[in-house]
């Protein structure tokens, strides 16, 4: 895997940030926002927020290029974790839409079916998560002909 460059974070829970020492070459791109959010916890604050700090490489800020929300690169879903962004790419065939858990599934997206109600006590903020998701979902039936890709994909 020495051969990936950049590795995109959309936040910083254990299971988006897991393999991220398996790239000793990558940089690593997030919004500025989800770092400052975990980087200075630890222990029980660290497990609640979803962060297992052992989990990035000891020179993950070193190899860091956080975006902010004026460049085109990221866009913001806030409201699972704080400061999560997805990101908008096209390849040669499809336009995407990455946005990892901002929805958990491609036919919530679709149809604007919410989370079980219970999902909210892990949330970092119930509010906006709905207006993230909101936001998806309209701009999935606004660009039927971008791929968006969820969770469950």
């Amino acid at each position: 895997m020495s051969d990936i460059q950049y590795v995109i974070l959309s936040h910083f829970h254990a299971d988006q940030i897991g393999g991220v020492c398996d790239f000793p070459q990558a940089s690593f791109v997030y919004m500025q926002e989800a770092y400052d959010n975990v980087k200075q916890r630890s222990g029980l604050s660290a497990i609640r927020a979803g962060f297992l700090p052992d989990l990035l490489p000891r020179d993950f800020e070193r190899r860091s290029l956080p975006v902010d929300e004026k460049q085109l690169i990221g866009v913001d879903v806030p409201g699972h974790a704080a400061g999560q962004m997805g990101v908008l790419f096209v390849t040669e065939d499809q336009p995407y839409f990455l946005c990892a858990d901002a929805v958990w599934s491609s036919r919530a997206y679709r149809e604007a079916l919410p989370p079980h109600w219970l999902t909210g006590l892990i949330l970092d903020s119930r509010h906006e998560y709905k207006d993230s998701f909101q936001r998806i979902h309209q701009f999935h039936r606004e660009h039927p002909g971008l791929e968006t890709v969820s969770f469950d994909r």
